[in-house]
């Protein structure tokens, strides 16, 4: 039988141990064929990943790496870092084996190499390529020949610079440079045509240049913990953008257009320096999430309640004095944070906020709660800690889906007896109030499992009272 070079690689590469067989015996009058490097390979592969000395490599090894090399996707963190082994000299073994260019995803995440190995380019089908700490400095201009590459993971590493080959990454779609040394944005990113995703977070911007108006197939960008004061009005541009994170920046203002970026559906400006939104802000009919915690904001815009879609809002730690009158009509609102305000009382159109799983309204002046809360019919978690609240309405009782209620540093000398509502009750807190006694209804709440009423002026025999309504339940007095 007549067999070429290119038939009997490809046995040698099977995972068949008798075609491995024939291939090994049919080789030996084949001179093109360098079996004993191939071998020799195979035997460098097992002590590299494995620390394991085949000695006689048998078709039994071949087939276990030959396995291996037809795999799509490679997590090599496991095996280098078992073996302490340089990248450069495991890639070198795999150029012998050859199989390992048909690779379409390669993890090499917490490996210390400085520099891609030289034969990465090599990999026309690798899609995935994620090199997450692995110490690099620099990339060479040949990773722009990975034409198939959609996936690049960069973050955590020393990177200042990209070179002028990244833009020919024209299938990239997802790019993290996270945790690096960016001053600026590197030129040749404004060159990829597919980018949907570009993270940036935790480097060292300044400013985003105009030239980001070329990146308009992005639908995330995220720029968390820079060194950003301002944005281009350019952003607006960028109307495919559904995610926008820009929390621990030092941002005075928005742009005044941002309403163009109609497709928003998560704005994240935690710890910024924000003292107004802009009046467009109210155009973004799609967002769902919006952070605005830790900035200087003294009032929200009008028409604030055309955010319909809100589900998650987080005003916390500004210097808010009140809310719109008509917040009640975010009806798809599931969290509100507003902690750390000096919000002196809640408008009773909260009440209407009927799908309200969590409110968290800790470190305000309230002195009061408006009736309107017992309309909050899917709460269950409120956090009232650190206001002036001297009792609750009894309306508080409709509640009945209530887990956690939390009352801390008050200064409530009582409890209404239609606490008697909250079936579902598991945690109570009421440490540092005035409370001398407990409504008997107490005893009704068989789910709660942790009172906590310290610094309190109870009397001896109300704590007794109140161990023996709650004899399942934690309390601490």
């Amino acid at each position: 039988m007549n067999y070429t070079k290119e038939k009997l690689l490809q046995l040698l590469r099977s995972t068949d141990e008798a075609n491995i067989a024939l291939a090994l015996e049919v080789a030996k009058g084949v001179p093109e064929i360098d079996v004993n490097r191939y071998l020799s390979a195979i035997s460098s592969f097992y002590h590299i990943c494995f620390e394991y000395d085949p000695g006689q490599v048998t078709t039994e090894h071949i087939v276990g790496v030959n396995e291996f090399l037809q795999e799509e996707e490679w997590n090599l963190q496991p095996y280098l870092f078992k073996t302490n082994t340089p990248v450069s000299q495991f890639f070198d073994v795999l150029d012998t084996l050859d199989d390992f260019l048909q690779l379409k995803a390669l993890i090499l995440y917490d490996y210390d190499f400085s520099h891609l190995p030289n034969n990465i380019p090599k990999l026309q089908y690798l899609h995935t390529l994620l090199l997450t700490n692995s110490q690099l400095v620099s990339l060479p201009d040949t990773i722009g020949q990975l034409k198939a590459l959609k996936h690049l993971e960069l973050g955590s590493n020393q990177l200042s610079t990209l070179p002028e080959g990244i833009g020919q990454l024209t299938q990239l779609e997802i790019l993290d440079l996270s945790e690096n040394q960016f001053v600026t944005l590197p030129e040749s990113i404004t060159e990829l045509k597919k980018i949907t995703y570009l993270k940036l977070e935790k480097n060292q911007l300044v400013a985003l240049p105009e030239r980001i108006v070329k990146l308009t197939t992005l639908t995330g960008l995220s720029l968390k913990e820079n060194q950003l004061s301002s944005l281009p009005k350019q952003l607006t541009t960028l109307t495919k953008l559904r995610f926008l994170e820009l929390d621990v920046n030092q941002i005075v203002t928005l742009p005044e257009d941002i309403g163009q970026l109609t497709q928003l559906s998560t704005l994240s400006l935690f710890k910024n320096q924000l003292k107004y939104l802009p009046k467009s802000i109210t155009k973004l009919h799609q967002l769902e999430r919006l952070q605005l915690s830790k900035n200087q904001l003294v009032s929200l815009p009008e028409d604030f309640s055309k955010l319909q879609k809100l589900k998650d809002l987080d005003l916390g730690n500004n210097q808010l004095t009140k809310l719109p009158q008509d917040i009640g009509q975010l009806q798809q609102l599931e969290k509100l944070t507003l902690a750390s305000n000096q919000l002196t009382q809640l408008p009773e159109s909260i009440g209407q906020l009927k799908h309200l799983i969590e409110l968290y309204s800790t470190g305000n002046q309230l002195n009061s709660l408006p009736d309107a809360i017992g309309g909050l019919s899917q709460l269950r978690i409120l956090y009232l800690d650190h206001n002036q609240l001297d009792s609750l309405p009894e309306s508080i009782g409709q509640l009945k889906y209530l887990h956690t209620l939390s009352l801390n540093n008050n200064q409530l000398a009582s409890l209404p007896d239609s606490i008697r509502g909250f079936s579902q009750l598991r945690y109570l807190h009421l440490d540092n109030n005035q409370l001398a006694s407990l409504p008997k209804s107490i005893e009704q709440l068989k789910n709660l499992r942790t009172l906590n009423l310290r610094n309190n002026p109870l009397l001896a025999e109300e704590i007794e009272k109140v161990k023996d309504w709650l004899p399942n339940c934690n309390i601490q007095f």
